[in-house]
C-alpha cells in the first residue's frame, strides 16, 4: 500500500496545482482562452477514459485505508487500556495509527478533488458548446435580419413601380384633355387592346411578386423571432452554468480551507 499511497500523494499535488491554477485571479482574456482550450482540448478528452480507471483504483485505496485505520485504532486502544503494555509498543501502535490516518486523509482528498475536477471539466465543455451555439445563432439572426431588410427594400421598389405604372396608365385632368384633342391615330394606338393587355400583365406579375415577397418577409420575421427566443434561452442557460461554476469554485475553496485546517491539526 505504501507505493499506492505515494502515487496518490503525487496525484493530490497535481490536482491541487490544477485547481489553484483554475481559481487563480488571472486576466479575463487569459482565463477565457484557458477555459476554451480546456473545453475543446482533444488531449484532455482522450485522458477522460484512463482517469475513470484511475478513480476506481483511488476508491479502492480509500476503502483499504479506512479498514487499515480502523484496525490500527483498535490495536492502539487495546494497548492503551492494557495494564502491562510496553511503552515502545504503544508508541509504535500510535505511529502506525497516525500513518493510517494520514493515508486515509490523502486518499479521501485525492478522490474528492478528482470528482470536483471532473465536474469542472464537464461544465467547461458544456460552457464552450453553449458559447459556440450562441455565436452561431447570432450569426443566423444577423443573416435573417439582412435578408429581411433586402426584401423590404425590394418590396418598396416594387411598390414605387406599381404606383408609377398606375399613374401612367390612367391620365386625368389636363393630360387627358390634351390626349383627347390630339391626333385620332395616336388616341387609337393608346387605347388599343394590345397595350392594355401588356399593362395588365405587368401589373399582375408585379402583384404576384409583391405577394411572394410579403410571404417571404413573414417567414423571415417568424424565423427571426424563433432565433431570438432560442438565443434568449441559450443566454439564460449560459448564465445558469456560470453561476453553477462559481458555486463549485466556492465549494472547492471551502473544502480547501477545511482540508488545510485538518492538515494543520493532524500535524
Amino acid at each position: 500500500m505504501s507505493v499506492f499511497n505515494n502515487v496518490i500523494f503525487g496525484m493530490l499535488c497535481v490536482e491541487l496545482i490544477f485547481v489553484m491554477f483554475m481559481i487563480a485571479p488571472l486576466p479575463n482574456f487569459l482565463r477565457g482562452s484557458i477555459i476554451r482550450w480546456i473545453g475543446n482540448s482533444k488531449a484532455l478528452a482522450t485522458l477522460q477514459s484512463p482517469m475513470m480507471y484511475i478513480s476506481v483504483v483511488i476508491v479502492g485505496c480509500f476503502a483499504a485505508n479506512v479498514l487499515e485505520m480502523q484496525r490500527h485504532q483498535g490495536m492502539y486502544q487495546e494497548l492503551k487500556v492494557a495494564p502491562n503494555s510496553d511503552l515502545s509498543n504503544k508508541l509504535q501502535a500510535e505511529v502506525s495509527m497516525f500513518r493510517s490516518q494520514r493515508n486515509f486523509y490523502l486518499s479521501g482528498a485525492c478522490m474528492i478533488l478528482l470528482l470536483v475536477i471532473y465536474r469542472i471539466y464537464t461544465q467547461l465543455k458544456e460552457l464552450s458548446r453553449l458559447e459556440a451555439t450562441s455565436t452561431a445563432l447570432k450569426k443566423q439572426a444577423d443573416g435573417a435580419m439582412t435578408a429581411y431588410k433586402a426584401l423590404q427594400t425590394e418590396k418598396d421598389e416594387l411598390d414605387a413601380k406599381l404606383k408609377a405604372s398606375g399613374k401612367g396608365s390612367a391620365p386625368t385632368g389636363k393630360g387627358a384633355a390634351a390626349a383627347a384633342g390630339g391626333d385620332a391615330d395616336e388616341a387609337t394606338a393608346a387605347d388599343s387592346p394590345v397595350l392594355k393587355d401588356e399593362v395588365q400583365a405587368e401589373l399582375k406579375r408585379l402583384r404576384e411578386q409583391v405577394g411572394k415577397l410579403a410571404a417571404e418577409r413573414t417567414t423571415a420575421e417568424k424565423d427571426l423571432e424563433a432565433f431570438k427566443r432560442q438565443a434568449e434561452g441559450t443566454a439564460k442557460e449560459y448564465e445558469r452554468l456560470v453561476n453553477e461554476n462559481k458555486g463549485l469554485q466556492n465549494k472547492l475553496a471551502d473544502f480547501e480551507l477545511v482540508m488545510g485546517d485538518a492538515a494543520k491539526k493532524s500535524k
